[in-house]
């Protein structure tokens, strides 16, 4: 109950210290005085790399009909008990509170800190001052309060209570049980009037507990208030629940993951439907039929779109002489990134009309997208919409339909079965090549019959390596002549390094390892849209091998080697998501030194996880004066699951292992 929020953060404090800090003092002690406890803490037994730990973490939200200006208000409240350990852990000194805001606003209505330290032995506190406390406009709908703690050092303890009053019933706070730290106790707790229903949904790994599921009557007088719904006195429903977790352990991210916000273990709310005295039941659940039709008809969206009277006088120049659709394609995209640039900004809508995009030559990513769908269409190119979620933006939930799900668009072609994806913001891709941030499970097709999903997928990173290697025994290195072709996103990644990089930068492009230098390199690259790109370089080893008497050992893989697992957690409870399939093929030859045989060289090896999900070959053969060695690294598959990764870190150990092992040639 709302009533009884401080007292019970109090109660939360000493089952806090009873949890976590009994190695430290007495337990009659830390009845006494968790805050004592919390200070003479000096290292979280469960997680000894935290650089803070939060103690608990407290929150409520309430619904208040008494508001002088909104009458239903929302009310959210905060207590949280944080514990700096490290240098590393003042960040946490630092706290931004989110603001709604449109023609109404929310407010920070309490904001109170305090820093407790140990000096002598004896608690000093140091209280949040107004003037470290401030308001931010971070952007049209959204402020931020925000505060820096006073006197932080390693060993502080800060707690941090604010309530913030919101007139927007749709806005009730989620609650992020876990963060980059531990978590020691965090405890949410709603009470919700009959009026109101919320859909909750419960994601990440962690578990989280409901403790309480209550109901109670509650009355409610207005006064008799003027238009009110309300009579002046109604008996009402009210629905209290309250979710715990404990020993939360610090979230740690590792490569191949979408934004974190997806893993963490949280609890959101969506406004299902209002049902108030005296007014008809309103629904505010979407389906996604209703969010493609709500897209269809907004003017940042579909109504922009078919807006294309001022394309008439261009289409003539900009088609030339295509005939077939591929020819309209190829004229199409020619054209459009000659004479429009994407100023590196994401949205799902228009930042004005398609007509001022074309006029001045630039617009975000919504604005190219869809004049080039609209181009595509004007010269009869049938092309579609496809409203997605890019990987920091977060998973779009099927079950979950809303227009805030999706933060950007690109264009789908269809062909066969399929479609052929196009992102016009990047003219380096090859066709039916998507930048990195796109590629992130399914995407909407927006269309005039409901829509439907696809998979937003982009052509494989797919490297295919030739090299030669000469001994130079006298000057104790190699020479090295290699070809190495680029397909798919790998020929647009390389080409987009390219392009960002100066004509120095350039020439050392092809440096793999520090072991090696550049003497030349000549790039095959004729057509932007071609899906391949070629670079043959001349290379020099200078520490490739090492003599000793009689013997030469050398890595032969040192120009194409995997250094390190990107897979360090023993364990990971959420997926590994690569975002798009891998093909990296290398042959490498090594012409013997004249007298020089082969002593010793690796087994062969081929590993493949269950499904073929992935693959490696490691195939090596001596014949005469020629060592020939193939290495082969396919990821068949996107996602793996939690359940996978065990598998998936011992399949990079081997490989990392295999590339590590040396050819040794003797003299004869």
């Amino acid at each position: 109950m709302v009533f009884s929020f401080f007292s019970q953060t109090i109660r939360v404090w000493i089952m806090v210290t009873l949890i976590c800090l009994s190695s430290v003092s007495s337990i009659q002690a830390m009845l006494d005085d968790p805050i004592l406890d919390a200070l003479e803490l000096t290292e979280y037994e469960y997680d000894s790399t935290a650089s803070s730990v939060i103690i608990s973490d407290v929150g409520s939200s309430y619904f208040r009909f008494d508001h002088p200006v909104f009458g239903i208000e929302l009310v959210f409240e905060r207590t949280v008990l944080i514990k700096i350990l490290t240098t590393d852990g003042y960040s946490w000194a630092d706290m931004s509170i989110p603001l709604y805001k449109n023609d109404k606003y929310e407010e920070t209505a309490t904001v109170k800190g305090t820093t407790y330290n140990l000096h002598n032995g004896k608690v000093t506190k140091t209280k949040l001052s107004k003037s470290s406390i401030f308001r931010e406009k971070t952007s049209n709908n959204w402020n931020h309060t925000k505060l820096t703690m006073p006197e932080v050092r390693e060993g502080s303890v800060l707690e941090i209570t604010y309530k913030v009053s919101s007139p927007f019933i749709f806005n009730l706070q989620s609650w992020v049980f876990q963060y980059d730290i531990p978590v020691v106790y965090s405890e949410y707790n709603t009470s919700i009037p009959e009026y109101l229903i919320y859909n909750k949904n419960l994601r990440g790994y962690h578990p989280i507990k409901q403790e309480e599921n209550s109901t109670s009557a509650k009355s409610l007088s207005t006064g008799g208030r003027s238009g009110s719904y309300l009579s002046n006195e109604i008996t009402y429903m009210n629905y209290d629940e309250k979710w715990v977790a404990t020993n939360v352990p610090a979230f740690k991210e590792e490569p191949y993951l979408t934004t974190a916000s997806n893993y963490l273990s949280a609890i959101t709310f969506e406004l299902a439907s209002t049902n108030f005295p005296n007014a008809t039941t309103k629904s505010y659940s979407a389906t996604w039929e209703s969010i493609n039709s709500t897209l269809n008809e907004m003017d940042g969206f579909g109504k922009e779109m078919a807006r294309t009277g001022f394309l008439k006088n261009l289409i003539p120049e900009i088609v030339g002489a295509a005939t077939s659709d591929d020819e309209k394609i190829q004229n199409i995209l020619s054209y459009f990134h000659q004479n429009v640039k994407w100023n590196g900004k994401n949205s799902l809508f228009t930042s004005g009309s398609l007509k001022d995009v074309v006029k001045e030559g630039t617009g975000n990513s919504a604005d190219l997208n869809l004049l080039l769908i609209a181009i595509l269409t004007e010269t009869g190119v049938e092309s579609y919409p496809v409203a997605l979620s890019t990987r920091s933006h977060g998973l779009v939930f099927p079950t979950n339909p809303t227009i805030t799900s999706f933060d950007y668009v690109i264009a789908a072609i269809p062909i066969n079965e399929g479609f052929f994806l196009i992102d016009g913001t990047e003219p380096m891709a090859p066709l039916g090549t998507l930048p990195f941030r796109c590629l992130n499970g399914q995407g909407r097709i927006i269309d005039q019959s409901g829509g439907k999903w696809i998979d937003v997928i982009s052509t494989p990173d797919q490297t295919k390596a030739m090299a030669e290697f000469e001994f130079d025994l006298e000057n104790e290195q190699f020479t090295v002549k290699q070809t190495k072709k680029y397909y798919g996103f790998a020929a647009y990644s390389l080409r987009t390094d390219l392009s960002d990089n100066s004509d120095s930068e350039k020439e050392n492009s092809n440096k793999e390892v520090s072991a090696f230098s550049v003497e030349s390199v000549s790039i095959d690259d004729d057509n932007m849209f071609a899906n391949e790109i070629s670079v043959t370089s001349d290379l020099i080893a200078k520490e490739g091998f090492q003599m000793a008497g009689d013997l030469i050992y050398f890595n032969p893989l040192s120009l194409d080697t995997t250094t390190s697992n990107p897979f360090k957690l023993e364990t990971r409870d959420y997926p590994v998501d690569f975002g798009l399939k891998s093909d990296d093929f290398f042959y490498v030859k090594f012409n013997l030194p004249a007298g020089y045989q082969v002593e010793s060289m690796p087994e062969e090896m081929n590993i493949l996880l269950p499904d073929r999900s992935a693959e490696y070959l490691y195939a090596i053969s001596a014949l005469a004066d020629v060592v020939s060695i193939r290495s082969h690294l396919k990821i068949n598959k996107t996602l793996f699951g939690a359940d996978e990764y065990a598998d998936l870190k011992n399949f990079f150990d081997i490989i990392i292992k295999k590339q590590a092992e040396q050819i040794v040639l003797k003299k004869q």
